[in-house]
């Protein structure tokens, strides 16, 4: 599957029709690649993530879910092995709590389970509350606790 393609459609909690869709990095779609931008500066402005970090999207994989032609949520990975590092889940703002980031998930999980995945990870803010509850719900367990001392010397 090098190029974009349709994995199916499901129904939002609100009754929506939802496609979800695969491809790769070198083939996203410059809808794709605004949306992934404006989410991660989402992230980067409520303080989720590193303040000067943008990361490698290079031979990235994602799923995402589209609602009436518009791109409401993703999943981007890379393989690293035979595990999986998750660079992003978002929802857009509107969308959130209709059931779109479960979808993504089901979709995503059934795609790395068939391709003899051992393992996935992720790294999210610890102030995120939203998308820490989310992974647990969806089976992460916390394996490690990044720690940071700041020197007021700038």
């Amino acid at each position: 599957m090098d190029e974009e393609s349709l994995l199916g459609v499901e129904t939002d909690k609100n009754g929506n029709s939802v496609e979800v869709r695969f491809c790769r990095y070198e083939n996203m779609p410059i809808k794709l690649t605004a949306f992934f931008v404006r989410q991660w500066a989402d992230l980067l402005e409520a303080g989720h993530c590193t303040e000067n970090y943008v990361p490698r999207i290079n031979n990235s994989r994602i799923i995402y879910a589209v609602c009436n032609d518009k791109i409401v949520g993703l999943r981007m990975w890379v393989w690293e092995h035979l595990d999986v590092r998750i660079i992003l889940s978002a929802v857009d703002q509107s969308f959130r709590n209709q059931g779109i980031l479960k979808i993504i998930i089901k979709y995503f999980d059934d795609r790395v389970i068939s391709a003899g995945c051992n393992k996935t990870f992720t790294t999210i803010h610890a102030n995120n509350d939203k998308m820490l509850e989310i992974a647990k719900k969806s089976g992460f367990e916390q394996h490690m606790i990044k720690m940071i001392k700041v020197y007021n010397n700038s």
